[in-house]
């Protein structure tokens, strides 16, 4: 016997036939079908908090989605570059479908498999610390497929103001009427 190899190139059922024929016998023929799967899948990091603001926490949902023809395991979220300072991991995430485990260091395990179409989230907090975009990456991978990715910037303001009252009348007196211009200025983003 001996063994014969091929690159497989597109997923579905792939048929392979052989023949065979010697000077001392008929021709025979042997059919195999194997089953190729293109596994697949996507990740995507969504604002939650379309405006945030410098001192207040915002959040991130994190969607990793099955988009190939086959069932996959290990699957594994590392959130950890993304814009320093500017965004703190605020040592908090949301697991309400208590699918996810949290590793430890920006790492999330999948519990069990994510099958074909499905879709496993879960939501991550951060602390704001610097005005201006912020960059965000997150990327994914299991154990069938290659490393993907999802980037998201944010737009973080540092909101400032000054009042000025002045006095309109540097000198007044009893029973006379007095005014002050108040001025307010937006000193912020």
């Amino acid at each position: 016997d001996f063994v014969v190899y091929f690159n497989v190139l597109a997923n579905g059922t792939l048929i392979n036939n052989v023949t065979a024929v010697s000077n001392l016998t008929n021709e025979t023929n042997n059919t195999n079908n194997t089953t190729a799967y293109l596994p697949n899948m996507t990740v995507q990091k969504i604002t939650i908090d379309k405006i945030v603001y410098v001192g207040n926490t915002t959040s991130f949902k994190i969607v990793v989605t099955n988009t190939g023809d086959c069932n996959l395991s290990q699957v594994v979220v590392t959130d950890v570059d993304y814009t320093t300072p500017g965004l703190v991991y605020a040592d908090k995430y949301e697991n309400s479908s208590r699918l996810w485990n949290y590793e430890g260091n920006g790492k999330w395990t999948l519990v069990g498999d994510l099958e074909v179409g499905q879709s496993a989230e879960f939501t991550v907090y951060f602390n704001v610390t610097l005005n201006g975009t912020l960059v965000n990456n997150v990327t994914a991978k299991s154990n069938l497929t290659n490393e993907t990715n999802s980037s998201n910037n944010t737009t973080a303001y540092l909101p400032n103001m000054t009042v000025v009252k002045i006095a309109n009348d540097e000198i007044t007196y009893v029973g006379n009427t007095t005014s002050f211009t108040v001025v307010v200025t937006n000193n912020g983003d």
